[in-house]
């Protein structure tokens, strides 16, 4: 289980910084429970899960960026309304305002424009020991220009105005959170999925949905308001236990 909280609920002291506008302090546990009980802890806030979660109200969405979902996601989001429909909900599906369908590009120019300026020194000092594809995303970081920063910020601040009425009547989405099974690899992985929700500040949890192809591990992500992680994490217990 991954769980990023909303934004500003751990301090980000002490981290190197990359991003102003989206560094967020996360855990990776064996459960969501174990995930909100650090969070909690470390926050001061109640984040415990009620023993038994009636079933949420959930919303399925593919988001904007569907297009990079391989196989092993496909099937999984086609079986899923009958899954959480087994175990008591009864989900709808959902499809995002249009203004979202830029969001995640909105996210990469910022974070692009943001990391050139966070590590400045670093590529001053030590260019010749920073690998691609780093060096070359700091230089169009530095050559981006300030009103393209600007326009995506705008985009980023009209996406967060109208997320509210997307979650009119649901406690949850349930979205992508990789395009397929886990890299066999040392990556990171992918992050398409995760921008948006990045961006947004929301809060994000990952619980495991079965295996891909290699046996390697496929997931779902809950998400949220920005604020409400106690009913995401809520969700996502609950989602967990039905997958």
């Amino acid at each position: 289980v991954g769980y990023k909280p909303s934004y500003g609920t751990l301090p980000c002291v002490g981290a190197k910084a990359i991003s102003e506008s989206f560094d967020t302090v996360g855990v990776m546990a064996l459960t969501v429970a174990d995930a909100a009980l650090v969070v909690g802890a470390l926050s001061g806030r109640a984040l415990g899960l009620p023993p038994e979660p009636a079933a949420p109200r959930l919303g399925i969405c593919l988001t904007y960026e569907w297009p990079a979902a391989l196989p092993e996601t496909v099937a999984l989001f086609d079986a899923l309304p009958r899954l959480l429909e087994r175990a008591g909900a009864r989900p709808t599906l959902l499809a995002l305002p249009g203004a979202f369908a830029g969001l995640a590009e909105a996210q990469g120019t910022i974070w692009v424009f943001e990391i050139a300026r966070c590590l400045v020194e670093e590529n001053r000092r030590f260019r010749e020991r920073i690998r691609e594809p780093l060096r070359g995303m700091l230089d169009d970081g530095a050559a981006m220009p300030i009103a393209e920063y600007d326009e995506s910020l705008r985009r980023l601040r009209e996406c967060r105005a109208a997320l509210a009425a997307v979650f009119d009547g649901l406690d949850a989405l349930v979205v992508p959170s990789a395009p397929g099974e886990a890299p066999d690899v040392a990556t990171t992985g992918d992050p398409i999925f995760n921008r948006a929700w990045s961006a947004l500040g929301a809060p994000a949890i990952t619980v495991p949905a079965g295996a891909g192809p290699s046996g390697l591990p496929l997931g779902v992500q809950i998400v949220g308001l920005p604020g409400q992680d106690a009913r995401v994490l809520a969700c996502a217990a609950w989602v967990e236990a039905a997958l």
